[in-house]
């Protein structure tokens, strides 16, 4: 057979998965009641995947075919993360801002319409490079966080810890970007390790307490304190001692100043040397010694207010003569214990910074500079001042923005918080439910992140994301949380909110025959009844008022079924009708796809721009008509996809392009109100959801506030608001949770893992999930981070073309990456897999290929029933039997590695000891005659390789599923595909943990012997007589295998070798072989027809020959080389299926000269 093109071959599966539907058959196919549930975490759709999220995916796609094989449905959808500041980052540069201030002078409206829009930049190409991945999964009804359903969810969930007392507004000090001028969570700044070591300037300040007298003179005190950031010393308020530890008060006559520090720190500045003289003053003071103690303010322009609880000195447990002087300086306004200890004792918090990271007025001195850039300036200050003790340079780690990577602030701002100090304890009682893979993680990295946790700030000052649902009255201190759309509706607004239900009629038999219907008047079939029926047990009879429905039949008929429940008065509209098709109605749908907006010859009936103009018609006379009520409207798919272009933005090609389209009966909500006397959709977005506002109790205005969510909110919220829990699918959601799994890379166990749990365990008391396997970074080849700029990768595609998807889901799900390691990326390593898995497992098909009978390839592979006759295959239906077992155990761990390296090390074995150890057996289906012992034999042999090809094929499915389904098609399996076939089960009689044994010592044995070999300088291919084993008691099948192998004469066991000229042997502790090396003229003869045949055999396969083709050879040889052709003539016949030996040269053969031990000898080759 010809070499397989891998990548080729892959391209073919991917097109017969899609025209078979075999995803959504392995789905719909298993139990519903047996769900297998994953949380997929959305990737930002702003970038194009990298073998980061490649890895993630083909573990996303390993686990669920597993468990799908398992009897599991297990479905899967694709999600995108929308919102944030990596697209907000993207449209700044587009639109060339840098600051909120820009953003608001443009307009929030034209912002967030351009993120909106940038959101699918890369979502076609995503959907290409993991269709291409063999990944399975749903993007045609893919969640968005930008949906209204999945904010919606969010706002509940926000109520719900409200509810709890697990929310409050607070004032803290958090880290925040001024370049964003947002706060940012301390756990997305480490997890990516957004922490860069840089040089900053650190300084000695000297802050003035009294005078003290020393040797008959008044001289100054100063408190001797250390900060590397120099821009928060305007913002002082306080000093902080440690309680329990020393420190000193020294006199330097140098300076005429007395100076206070911690006594461990004071040799640090005044070494032994005695360079600068210096005298204790007091000694062994206690830190509590000076708490309460006042200063004098650092900075004449902080010195404003009547705090008298500033400029003090307190004692704090945080302190540490570590670094510094022990005695820290306070801002509590910039620093987590620097506020802590500010609130705690009644300190003033003053900002002298603004929220762009520049000082504000309170710092006239700099007003308006960067802080960063004006370090330098305030340093200059200091020393001008007298104040500056010293100054140096330090090289530390320092975080920065993980989005702009703009160094960041300590800031103290009022923002909002989950309380997760009030739910610390439950989240570790609920991390002992959860399978961690690597399991070290558990209590490590993740359980060590839950112990010290800090409350949660969730609020960003910015513009595209799920906004805060929280009103405030502008008269008085009344506050209201809002937990769903439906809620907001009840409120006394001005804008009257009008909620549609748009439902799609049921299934028609042109749904069916996937015909175009248009205006053409179908009615329903029995199932599309159905549908309806039960569409309507989803629908509240109370909570609508009427029902309007397009006049085609199928949405009248569907619109009667609904009001069997609903009872509601009923109108029916053209305007609700389908789009006219115009030629195309009638005409099948994949025909219609095919010429639209292609061949303009073809009438298309209504215009898209008409349909939505009748539709926003109908849509201005009824929300007018019924403001502050909910509707339904019964109509068909594509005035649904006109809805959701209007609603979302997203164009109505761009959804039949990919794919989109409403189910039968299938409900979708949108909310719509009026606004200037045109009909707007609720979009929960800002600047929309801000024009929402409802009158107080006092009589002011509730107005919402202007911040959003953090996005790690919305990611955390993924396993309810992907399905719009509570306000939708809330019994299967309540039923299949928590999950079974997770997986993201280690980072994530500080950021997605953690909120989620956090969420998690607020709302439900349950972990979110039951098993997590955490995955390691794909680093370049050199340990760097992959990087397009230094082009220190392969492409991606590149590989799959060069050598398939699969040797990269092996390489990938085989290597240490796997168990929370870094890889270091290696296409050396990716193309070893291609050639040790693909292509040896490859071969070994093509060889059953070449040497099956006939009739045996015409039957199924469940008609095979393999052969227990001969011990190799015994041997191999016992190691397939192991195979299955390791996996089995090891996936089910989700231990991937050990799962995955089985078959490789098992394929191993297939092709280089079972086949090869069979092949000549197996060639006699084409060599012996039928009905004889070596026919039989052979052919039961070749059954054995096809059984044993075919159950390997569902082992290896998970994990290379190309090369699974082109094998199991291949060998004839009767199934659409190997991926709708249950999982191996276990074949007990087939079990043998002795013979597994046996041959791993037989083996053993060979490669002792063949070193033995090797170190004698003698070649397998010559014969030997004798041979010895010690220490091992072996069947006698297993003998012969050994001596053909090592090609002797004759094996014996013994427990004492036999010694003298000759014998070679070797022990190791374990076996023990003796071989005797000395050579006979019968034995050399023997070792020389050996080259020959090896040599035309090759000759054979370069002409293209088969095994049933015969030959004629001719030779010319001299000397003792003739007796191959003379004394050995039947046995080379034999051996390479000649009819005839002519002696002498003949032109035009294929021929070759063939070296022997003592000479040459020159051979050709002709087909009968």
């Amino acid at each position: 057979m010809p070499e397989l093109n891998f990548a080729e071959e892959e391209r073919k599966i991917l097109d017969y998965w899609d025209e078979h539907k075999v995803f959504k058959k392995s789905v719909d196919e298993r139990p519903a009641e047996r769900a297998y549930v994953f949380y997929d975490g959305p990737p930002f759709a702003t970038g194009l995947p990298h073998y980061g999220s490649l890895l993630t995916s083909i573990i996303k796609d390993v686990i669920p075919r597993y468990w799908t094989m398992k009897g599991y449905r297990v479905a899967r959808r694709w999600g995108w993360d929308c919102h944030g500041l990596p697209i907000e980052n993207i449209i700044e540069k587009k639109l060339g801002i840098n600051s909120r201030k820009e953003i608001e002078e443009i307009g929030i409206d034209k912002f967030c319409g351009e993120c909106r829009n940038a959101i699918f930049k890369y979502d076609q190409e995503w959907e290409r490079i993991i269709r291409r991945l063999a990944r399975w999964v749903d993007f045609k009804h893919s969640y968005k966080t930008m949906d209204n359903s999945y904010m919606e969810s969010v706002w509940w969930a926000f109520k719900t810890l409200h509810d709890k007392g697990l929310v409050y507004k607070g004032t803290r000090t958090a880290l925040y970007c001024p370049r964003c001028e947002t706060p940012l969570s301390n756990f997305e700044i480490a997890m990516d390790n957004s922490y860069h070591d840089v040089e900053d300037t650190s300084v000695y300040v000297k802050f003035r307490a009294g005078i003290r007298d020393v040797e008959g003179k008044k001289v100054p005190r100063y408190f001797l304190a250390w900060t590397t950031t120099p821009w928060t010393l305007p913002a002082n308020k306080a000093l902080a001692v440690h309680p329990k530890e020393y420190y000193v008060e020294i006199y330097v006559p140098s300076r005429g100043e007395v100076l206070v520090l911690g006594k461990k720190m004071l040799f640090k500045f005044f070494p032994h040397d005695g360079e600068i003289e210096y005298s204790i003053v007091q000694d062994d003071l206690n830190g509590d010694d000076f708490a309460g103690e006042s200063f004098e303010p650092l900075y004449p322009h902080a010195a404003t207010g009547d705090n008298e609880k500033d400029f003090k000195v307190y004692a704090a447990d945080f302190v540490t003569m570590e670094d510094g002087t022990g005695i820290v300086h306070i801002a509590p306004a910039f620093g987590e214990v620097d506020h802590q200890l500010g609130s705690r004792e009644g300190l003033t918090i003053e900002t002298t910074v603004d929220s762009a990271g520049q000082f504000n007025e309170l710092v006239p001195d700099w007003q308006g500079r960067n802080v960063w850039e004006a370090n330098e300036d305030v340093v200059a200050w200091l020393e001008k001042n007298g104040v500056l003790f010293k100054e140096e340079k330090i090289f530390h780690s320092y975080p920065f923005c993980w989005r702009c990577d703009t160094k960041l602030l300590f800031y103290t701002q009022n923002a909002w918080f989950i309380n997760v100090e009030k739910i610390k304890k439950d989240m570790l009682v609920q991390n002992e439910f959860i399978n961690w893979y690597p399991g070290y993680l558990k209590h490590g990295r993740f359980g060590k992140g839950l112990e010290t946790a800090p409350d949660w700030c969730v609020s960003r000052s910015r513009y595209w994301g799920s906004p805060l649902p929280v009103w405030e009255c502008d008269n008085c201190d009344k506050r209201d949380i809002v937990g769903s759309i439906d809620e907001l509706m009840q409120k006394p607004n001005e804008h009257k909110i009008t909620k549609v239900t748009f439902v799609r009629h049921g299934e028609t038999e042109w749904n069916v025959a996937k015909r175009t219907m248009g205006h053409t008047d179908i009615p329903l079939n029995e199932t599309g009844k159905q549908q309806a029926r039960d569409r309507a047990v989803t629908l509240e009879p109370d909570h609508y008022v009427v029902l309007y429905a397009s006049d085609l039949t199928r949405c009248k008929e569907t619109a009667a079924i609904l009001n069997e429940k609903l009872n509601l008065p009923v109108h029916f509209d053209e305007r609700l009708r389908e789009k006219h098709w115009g030629d195309f109605q009638g005409q099948t749908d994949e025909f219609r796809k095919k010429f639209w907006k292609v061949d303009p010859s073809y009438n298309e009936g209504e215009t898209l721009e008409e349909v939505e103009k009748r539709l926003r018609n109908f849509l201005a006379e009824i929300i007018e008509k019924h403001k502050g009520e909910s509707i339904i409207a019964v109509t068909h798919g594509g005035v649904k996809r006109v809805v959701k272009s209007m609603a979302e933005g997203e164009p109505y090609e761009s959804m039949i392009q990919r794919g989109y389209k409403s189910g039968n009966a299938e409900a979708t909500v949108y909310y719509f109100f009026v606004e200037d006397d045109k009909v707007r959709v609720l979009d929960l977005h800002r600047p929309i959801i801000d024009k929402i506002t409802f009158q107080c109790s006092c009589g002011g205005t509730m107005r919402r506030i202007p911040e959003v969510f953090d996005c790690w909110i919305e990611s955390g919220s993924m396993p309810y608001a992907s399905v719009h829990y509570p306000f939708e699918n809330k019994e299967w959601f309540e039923n299949n949770f928590p999950a079974q799994f997770i997986t993201e890379y280690i980072s994530q166990t500080r950021a997605w893992f953690y909120v989620v749990h956090v969420l998690s365990t607020a709302l439900f008391g349950k972990p979110a999930f039951t098993n997590a396997l955490v995955h390691g970074i794909v680093q370049a080849e050199d340990g760097k981070k992959m990087s397009k700029h230094l082009n220190n990768y392969p492409d991606p595609e590149m590989l799959f073309e060069r050598y398939s998807v699969d040797a990269l889901r092996y390489y990938l799900m085989s290597s240490s990456v796997m168990s929370g390691e870094n890889l270091n990326f290696s296409e050396r390593e990716v193309e070893d897999v291609y050639k040790k898995v693909n292509i040896l497992l490859w071969n070994v098909f093509t060889f059953w290929k070449t040497y099956a009978h006939a009739a045996d390839k015409d039957s199924t592979l469940e008609e095979t029933m393999p052969s227990r006759g001969h011990i190799l295959d015994r041997w191999i239906l016992a190691r397939l039997e192991e195979l299955i077992k390791q996996v089995t155990q090891n996936m089910d761990n989700y231990d991937l590695v050990r799962a995955t390296r089985p078959l490789g090390e098992f394929i191993a074995d297939f092709s280089q000891w079972y086949v090869r150890r069979s092949r000549e057996r197996m060639k006699a289906v084409h060599t012996a005659a039928s009905g004889t012992p070596e026919f039989v034999e052979a052919r039961a042999a070749t059954n054995t390789l096809r059984y044993v090809l075919g159950r390997l094929s569902q082992v290896i499915a998970p994990v290379m599923p190309f090369l699974a389904e082109r094998l199991y098609k291949g060998v004839g399996g009767s199934a659409v595909s190997v991926h709708l076939i249950d999982w191996p089960d276990k074949r007990g009689e087939y079990e043998d943990i002795h013979l597994l044994q046996h041959m791993g010592a037989a083996r053993k044995v060979i490669e002792m012997g063949l070193a033995v070999r090797s170190e004698a300088g003698i070649k397998v291919r010559q014969p030997l007589e004798k041979f010895e084993i010690k220490r091992i008691d072996m069947p006698q099948e297993l003998l012969s295998i050994i001596a053909e192998e090592l090609n002797v004469k004759q094996i014996s066991m013994s427990e004492h070798f036999s010694a003298g000229q000759g014998w070679v042997s070797k022990e190791d502790g374990v076996f023990g072989v003796n071989i005797f090396t000395e050579l006979t003229p019968a034995l050399q003869l023997e070792g020389m027809l050996r080259e020959v045949v090896r040599g035309i055999n090759h000759m054979r396969r370069d002409a293209g020959l088969v095994i049933t083709d015969a030959i004629v050879i001719y030779y010319e040889a001299t000397g003792e080389a003739q007796k191959i052709f003379t004394d050995k003539a039947e046995d080379l016949k034999v051996s390479v299926t000649a009819v005839k030996l002519v002696a002498g040269k003949k032109e035009g053969l294929v021929s070759s000269d063939i070296k022997i031990d003592g000479g040459v000898v020159w051979v050709g080759i002709e087909k009968k």
